[in-house]
Formats: C-alpha cells, structure tokens, sequence
C-alpha cells in the first residue's frame, strides 16, 4: 500500500494571481455531507481579462499599447473633473471682505490675506432733487377733538321788510285752523297741534283744494259753479262740457251730464237718434234705453236693410268639418260648419268684416279675408285650400344630416358632407349619385339573356314612362346575371354617404330627372360632381323587349339591346 501525506490545503501559499497551465484545487460539497476534492485549469477559472474585452470589442494593439491608451484616458478623465471643480468654485469675497479660494484636496474654501474693502471715501455732492411721488392712500380719520369754547354773540342783522297783513292761523279743537280768503272764514287743516306734525306751506294749501266756487281756473273752466269733472251747471267752459249749445265730443243739449253723457241728443260716438243708450249714460237712464234688438226691430220696422249678404265657398277637396268664423268689427257675427255646400249670412253694412276660415289637416290653409261691408250687397266669397306636398317638389343637395340645400344657399366647404342630388316632384322622388358608375365609362346593362323580365312594363313606351320601380327592376335583372358586371349589379353595388344602397334608374325617374336637368347638373356640378350628357344614351332598368332596355338621350327614348355600352347612373329612395 502506497504511502500518503496529508496536507492541510489552508496553510498552503497564497498566489498572487492565476496564469494559464496552473492546476487549481476545487473542494466542491456533496449531496450526502461528504466533500469531495476537485482540480480545475487556471485559464478556466479566472476568466477573461479587460485587455481582452478589449481586443473583442475592435482593439488590435499590444496589451501594453492598450495600458499606455487607457493611461492616457485617465489622464484627460482627471483633467476634465479639476476643470469643472475649479469652474464649479470660483473665488469670491467673503461677508468680511477678504478673498476666499477653493481648495481642492481639502474640498473647501480657505480665506486667503487679500482684504478688498477700502478706506472710506469722501461725502459726494447733493443730488438733484427727485419728482414727486404718487399720493399715498389716505389713511383712517382721527379720533374727533374735544369741543372748543362757545365764540361771542354776532352782531343783530337788519330788521327785514314787514310782511302783507293776514290773519294767523288758530287752534281749534287741538287742530290748526287756517284763514280762507274765498270763503271769508277759517278752515281746519287737519293738523293737530301735537309736537308729531309740522305746518307748512304745502300742508296749508293742500287745504284749499277740491271743489270750489267764484273762481276761474286754466282747463275745463267754469265760472261761478262747483263741479265734479268734465261737469258744469249754468256755464261755459272749453272742453267736453256745456249748456244749451253742441260740441264735438259726446255732445249734450239741454241737459245735465256726469262724463261724457247725454239724454234725447245726437252725438257723433255710440250715436243713435231719439234714444237712450248705456254707455256713459246717467244713471237716471238706465231703465229708459234701447237695446240691440229694439233697434233693429225699429229699422226693420220701418223698412230699411241695411245688411249685406255673404256667400262662402270653400274648395280644393274633400274639407267636410273645416270651421268658417265671421267676424264684424272684431265680434264674431257666427260660427258655420263646412257640408260642401255654400254658406250664407248676413252682417250689418258699413262694418269691417273678417271672414276665417280653420285648418284642415292634409291641406295648406287659405288666408283670412277682410273686407268693408255694403248695405244690401251681396257679396260671393271662395277659399281655396290646396293639398300640402308632404315633401319638396324641386332639386335640392342632400347632406348627410338629411338636410335639403338649394343650390344657390350651398357652402361648397360642405361637399364632403354632400350625398347627392335629391329630386321630387308631386308624386315621386329619388337621389342622384354625383358621378356615373364605371369611373365614368360606358357599360354593358347585362352581359347574359334576359329574356324572362316579362313582369316589367313593356314597348309601350307610355307605359314605360310611367315605370318608377328602378329598385325593384334593378333586383330583377341581378337575379338572372351570371358574373354581376352589368349596370344594375354597378350601381347596387354604390354605397351612398347616407347609408343608401344604389340602384338603376327606371326610365320614369330618367324622364323626371331629364325635366330638372339644367337645375340638377347645376347641382352636381357645386358639389363636386359629373353632369349628366344630354347627347349620350343612359340606361334604365325598364324592359322593353327581347332583350331590349330603354335609355334616355336628350328627350328621345329607345329601346337598345342589353349588350350595348352606354353610361350608367345609381340612384336611390329618399324615403
């Protein structure tokens, strides 16, 4: 058995580094406790040095070359870091004023024996004087001082003018009595005595107002009477009021009167002849007047007509249950109801007449009619209504907000909003794609046979004028196509801004369309689109026959053959 020595591996040299071809000793720890001695090469363990991330990162000198270069980094390192801190620490005087500099190693400002103040200087001359400042804020008042001593009396001033003789006012029954020149006697002025009210001049006169007598004042005089308003008694005066004489206003002759009325006269407003009336009437009248019906049983009585007769029509369609209302002066004469025959009835003559008549839903409502009537006239009057068009007859753009635009109110910076050209009429309306499919090309209408569209309208060609169905004949026609390049599988294939799926026109809406047409192309043109060709053929999707399909060109219609090329145009419903 071979003879081993023990060597305690702790107590062995210790290397100053690890070289290539050194064998190292590896004691690794095991799994069941025990340690289990290993050797491992020196290059393997010590890894690569930084000369070598060096070489592969692009350096191809000498591992010296590459020190002398990292030296001389370090050098400009430590060149730039004394820069900043010189730049970082200037040197500055100190609140004693004497010069303190940085000091690098000790990282802290020394004082230095520099000391930069001076000796005192001599006092300079006084400088010019500033402008004034502004006026500070006024400050809080002050408390009030103490009272001064009471000055000497004045001197007594002139004695004034003596005043007229009058008498003084009294007290009588603890109240100011006043002296009344009119009346020769005193008057209370219902001011108590008491220390609470004080006499004045426009208390005193405020007395000697109301009614009075032997007196002339400026309006509605009278002389030598006591009235209330607008009333008098044996006088003249100026205006509304008098005795034994006419005047202009609500006149009266030979009587008394309280405002504006009058008994057995004649008078210009509410006038009638030998009577009575209500209206700013004497009370003493009130039983004694005539009313409207007496009246007109007196003039019929005597055999005057002084009515006009009114013959009221109304037309335009079926208007059972509209409302005729007639009106004289502002009062309603009568109400009627409309059976479709003529209504009749009478107003008095001379009177400013309104005749209404009411809404009718489904119709456009005439306007009122106003008119002077004349006695014993008979007078014919018609209302016509007319049937309301529940949408616009004309061409209008539509936008994407379902808003009609006149073309002549349309902002073209609104053309990307634009759907189309919209067209209506009394019965049929549709929208107009702004270009024609096909980038503008002419197209086949199908490229198979279609011989089997017998449900369409036929060669009668005012049969096919009356063809409005494009969607429906447009379906039709895609449902027998084989490779859907034909006209109408194009244009139900164009998506409108709104959402709208396109179709081919049927030569009914080409015949509306063609009858707006310079007003359409006009529309098309501001929004960005292609006119329609008067001189080219454009197909519509109404048969004709045996494979024929009408177009229009200009106002001639004719029935072409399905293969033909001509321009095709989508449109779709408005609705």
């Amino acid at each position: 058995m071979a003879d081993y020595e023990v060597i305690d591996v702790t107590k062995l040299d210790k290397a100053e580094g690890v070289k290539d071809g050194d064998t190292l000793l590896l004691i690794r720890q095991q799994g069941d406790g025990t340690s289990k001695c290993m050797r491992t090469d020196g290059a393997q363990f010590k890894g690569t040095d930084a000369y070598d991330v060096a070489k592969a990162n692009g350096f191809s000198g000498t591992r010296e070359e590459w020190a002398q270069q990292v030296a001389r980094v370090n050098e400009v390192a430590a060149a730039i870091d004394n820069a900043n801190d010189t730049a970082n620490h200037p040197t500055k005087i100190g609140s004693d004023n004497y010069v303190y500099e940085w000091n690098k190693a000790a990282k802290a400002y020394q004082k230095t024996s520099i000391l930069v103040k001076g000796d005192k200087g001599e006092r300079g001359a006084t400088g010019a004087q500033g402008p004034q400042g502004l006026q500070g804020v006024k400050g809080e008042t002050g408390a009030t001082g103490a009272t001064g001593p009471q000055g000497a009396t004045g001197a007594q001033g002139p004695q004034g003018e003596r005043g007229e003789k009058g008498k003084s006012p009294i007290i009588k029954g603890a109240s100011w009595w006043i002296w009344d020149e009119a009346s020769g006697a005193y008057k209370d002025s219902g001011m108590s005595v008491s220390s609470q009210y004080t006499l004045t001049k426009e208390a005193i006169e405020n007395v000697l107002t109301g009614d009075v007598s032997s007196h002339t004042h400026s309006a509605y005089a009278a002389k030598t009477h006591t009235h209330t308003e607008y009333a008098a008694v044996g006088h003249t005066h100026t205006e509304y009021a008098a005795v034994d004489h006419t005047h202009s206003n609500y006149a009266l002759t030979t009587h008394k009167h309280t405002e504006y009325a009058a008994v057995s006269h004649t008078h210009d407003n509410y006038a009638l002849t030998g009577h009575k009336h209500t209206e700013y009437a004497l009370a003493s009248a009130l039983s004694d007047y005539y009313t409207k019906a007496e009246v007109d049983e007196l003039i019929k009585a005597a055999g005057v007509n002084n009515k006009e007769t009114i013959n009221i029509t109304l037309t335009g369609g079926s208007l059972d249950g509209a409302v005729v209302t007639v009106r004289t002066d502002n009062i309603i004469v009568g109400t009627y109801t409309w059976q479709g025959s003529t209504i009749s009835c009478k107003v008095d003559g001379g009177r400013t007449v309104t005749v209404i008549v009411s809404d009718v839903e489904g119709y456009t409502t005439p306007a009122a009619q106003s008119f002077e009537s004349v006695a014993q006239n008979v007078r014919d009057i018609t209302f016509a209504y007319t049937v309301k068009a529940q949408y616009p007859i004309g061409v209008y753009i539509l936008d994407t907000d379902n808003n009609l635009t006149k073309a002549g109110e349309w902002n073209t910076k609104n053309n990307n909003e634009a759907v189309g050209v919209y067209v209506g009429d009394e019965n049929h309306r549709f929208v107009i794609a702004p270009r024609n499919v096909n980038n503008g090309n002419y197209v086949q209408l199908s490229t198979v046979t279609l011989n089997n569209l017998t449900s369409l309208p036929s060669k009668n060609v005012d049969a096919a004028k009356l063809d409005f169905d494009g969607l429906k004949n447009t379906d039709a026609i895609i449902g027998l196509e084989k490779d859907y390049r034909g006209a109408p599988s194009l244009c139900k294939n164009t998506i409108f801004k709104n959402g709208k799926t396109g179709y081919l026109p049927a030569l009914g809406e080409l015949y509306v369309c063609w009858g707006y047409l310079p007003e359409v192309n006009e529309a098309l043109r501001l929004i960005g689109g292609s006119d329609f060709d008067s001189h080219e053929n454009y197909w519509s999707s109404t048969y004709n026959t045996a494979n024929f399909f009408w177009t229009k060109i200009s106002n001639v219609l004719a029935g072409k053959t399905y293969d033909s090329y001509f321009y095709a145009r989508p449109f779709c419903s408005y609705e």
